[in-house]
């Protein structure tokens, strides 16, 4: 019956799998924001088509002059919404790209401690294979002695 050996960093370990989940979650609610703010952008777009479709039925037709100033300046209140929430997609896909880097890095360190729990199981398996074949030669040179008893 071998001893398992105790891999002093298990704790480091344990709090690197801890943070590499938090972060995992992290990058799933920053998805979901960036995918919610793509969804409100296309949206405005809709409206912008929508809008300017109706805007050239309205020209053909000769509307007032009021009625078109109306809509200009409506037009330019949904380009503005649209620059402002094409920058509010950008911020969230870099938060996104931001939040992928940390999980990297955290998945990177987690990996590293892995090879080095693994690495330290190897030795210690060589260790203790050395030392069994260490006693069974040493018993193997008693082995003639006993014979000999008999």
């Amino acid at each position: 019956m071998k001893k398992e050996k105790k891999f002093r960093l298990e704790k480091v370990l344990k709090a690197k799998k801890i943070k590499r989940d938090v972060e995992q979650r992290k990058l799933a609610e920053h998805k979901k924001v960036l995918e919610q703010e793509q969804n409100q952008l296309n949206d405005i777009k809709r409206t912008e088509q929508e809008f300017l479709t109706d805007l050239k039925e309205k020209r053909m037709r000769r509307a007032k002059g009021r009625e078109l100033q109306s809509q200009n300046s409506y037009s330019r209140q949904v380009q503005m919404y649209l620059k402002q929430q094409a920058e509010s997609v950008q911020v969230a896909e870099n938060q996104v790209h931001t939040q992928r880097n940390r999980l990297l890095d955290v998945t990177r360190e987690k990996e590293m401690l892995d090879k080095l729990r693994e690495k330290s199981a190897e030795e210690y398996q060589r260790h203790q294979d050395s030392f069994e074949q260490k006693q069974i030669d040493e018993f193997s040179q008693f082995e003639p002695y006993r014979k000999l008893r008999k």
